[in-house]
């Protein structure tokens, strides 16, 4: 047998053995032929993909060689590598995993650009082809008999590692298997079914792929889950009732602000006094006794000033009092107060001695901030990061009070704060973040002393037509996505382990200020499946636990 592959020509041996043997079983001793004798002192790896007539045809791997070839015969033996570059994306990529050493199986169905079908089967690496097949249009289309034809069956013992063989031997039903058919109709292939079993799938995943012939081009239709990797067993579930501890933020009433007294603000002759802006930054936090704990909270009154008289005027001080609602009736109270400039947003400049303000003669664009703070020690340390909410009200009431060089009030006016409400993640404003998508579970727990919110969220969604649980939290880097593999595996673990309830990789975090979220997957042992999640939010001043069912495969028997 004549025998070429690349610029390399080798004479074999015809034997009648070989001819009993099929096209497949040929390639396997071509490859080791041409390994040894041309590339023995490579690392490169002789691949071949098909064997080829010298003038073009390709031989059935299916056939037996005594049919198709004769004495003297010259074959072409395709390289792999130049094969593949004529393969365009698989049409039907179907993946399984061997959960206990992550091991891949896989079986990529597709085009080649010269109109011909390519079926890859592979093991580990997607790199890692243990069988490949092309057909044409005439192999396709010429069948003597109609139905579902098994075309290969490619057992462990074939290419299974010498480790992973003795497991096998110990226990056959581990045995794994690739199973390709033809389903003929009319004396052409209609459908192809790829089965895949790995050890630790309960039963082999089959995808089905139809195939039509139209104006003598291979064309591949739509595809299809016909059996899964699980069995489903039709079993309901009664999940515990949610635990909800500790209070919301929705549901601590605001206090309400009492007015002050009404009073006849005083009104100078002199200037004119027009409030610009209020502002109350974010709560700082600033030692105010030995212990090194205490809140100021801070408020700065901006304030444009105008001069009306002819000569310069002076403002030799300025006082500020909050309406404090904790006092019992509540009073005016003196607060720090500072006078200074606003150079930017946040961004001012001080006079730490209050020394006052010179206005001078018509002096129509003078503009003075004022710095009110008061101290918020005696109120629990969760009012205090709140800035201001519930203790001091809202609004909250500042009475400014400027004073002449001779220290009479010349003018006095009330500002109000209003306090900057909380963003807190709410179901409806985590859905508007992933893309408006409708949340198929929400849980939520506060912390109202880190005046924060935790949550955990989960929407359906798909990628490359692979369908997932997407599991979202406050913590980006703790989302996880859950295909179907994943619960299969997750299920699988369990089982080794005898746990009902096994731990999700994601979300499971501790935060600094004493918060955790955590999932678990909730395992059926005797079906050998995830039937559940559970998710466990602790906060501060409370705790959230909830379950959300897992959606049923329904696509678990043929």
């Amino acid at each position: 047998l004549k025998v070429s592959f690349r610029s390399h020509k080798q004479l074999l041996s015809f034997s009648e053995e070989w001819k009993n043997k099929t096209v497949s079983q040929l390639i396997e001793i071509i490859t080791d032929t041409v390994q040894k004798k041309f590339f023995n002192n490579s690392k490169e790896m002789v691949r071949i993909a098909e064997l080829r007539t010298v003038d073009g045809y390709i031989l059935d791997s299916s056939a037996q060689v005594g049919d198709l070839l004769r004495d003297n015969d010259a074959i072409e033996a395709v390289d792999y590598n130049e094969w593949k570059s004529l393969c365009q994306s698989p049409v039907l990529d179907s993946r399984q995993t061997d959960f206990r050493n992550d091991n891949l199986y896989w079986a990529r169905v597709g085009n080649t650009q010269n109109n011909k079908l390519f079926i890859q089967l592979g093991y580990k690496a997607l790199t890692n082809m243990i069988w490949l097949v092309l057909y044409d249009v005439e192999s396709l289309s010429h069948f003597s008999n109609n139905g579902k034809q098994l075309v290969v069956r490619r057992e462990g013992n074939s290419f299974l590692d010498d480790d992973d063989e003795k497991i096998i031997e110990e226990n056959p039903s581990l045995n794994p298997f690739f199973e390709i058919h033809f389903v003929v109709k009319r004396g052409a292939v209609q459908e192809i079914h790829v089965s895949i079993k790995t050890p630790t799938d309960q039963q082999a995943t089959i995808h089905s792929l139809d195939l039509n012939i139209k104006n003598n081009k291979i064309v591949l239709g739509e595809k299809r889950l016909v059996q899964s990797s699980t069995i489903e067993y039709e079993k309901e579930y009664t999940l515990p009732d949610p635990i909800k501890e500790g209070k919301s933020f929705d549901e601590i009433k605001q206090v309400e602000s009492p007015a002050p007294p009404k009073e006849q603000p005083q009104i100078s002759q002199f200037i004119v006094v027009e409030v610009q802006d209020q502002v109350q930054p974010d709560q700082s936090r600033q030692a105010t006794n030995p212990n090194g704990r205490g809140f100021k909270n801070i408020f700065y009154s901006n304030f444009h000033i105008i001069n009306k008289t002819d000569n310069d005027f002076i403002i030799s001080k300025v006082e500020s009092e909050i309406f404090d609602i904790r006092e019992n009736p509540p009073a005016w109270k003196s607060g720090h107060t500072l006078i200074g400039n606003k150079n930017g947003y946040y961004h001012y400049s001080w006079d730490q001695r209050n020394t006052g303000i010179v206005l001078r003669t018509n002096d129509l664009n003078k503009y003075v901030a004022v710095r009110t703070e008061v101290d918020l020690n005696d109120v629990p340390y969760y009012e205090q990061q709140r800035r201001a909410h519930h203790v001091l009200g809202d609004p909250v009431r500042i009475r400014v009070r400027f004073f002449d060089k001779d220290s009479r009030e010349i003018t006095s006016l009330i500002v109000e704060s209003k306090n900057e409400e909380l963003a807190l993640a709410t179901r409806s404003s985590v859905e508007k973040k992933y893309e408006n998508r409708k949340s198929e579970f929400f849980l939520d727990c506060d912390d109202l002393e880190a005046e924060a919110r935790l949550y955990v969220a989960i929407f359906k969604g798909k990628h490359n037509e692979s369908e997932r649980l997407e599991i979202y939290c406050q913590e980006q880097n703790n989302n996880m996505w859950l295909y179907k593999s994943n619960l299969n595996k997750l299920a699988f673990e369990a089982l080794q382990k005898k746990m009902e309830e096994i731990p999700l990789e994601k979300p499971n975090f501790k935060g600094p200020s004493g918060q955790s979220v955590k999932g678990w997957a909730l395992v059926d042992l005797t079906n050998r499946s995830v039937y559940a999640l559970k998710f466990e939010l602790i906060t501060n001043t409370g705790r959230a636990l909830s379950y959300y069912p897992v959606p049923r495969d329904r696509k678990s028997v043929v």
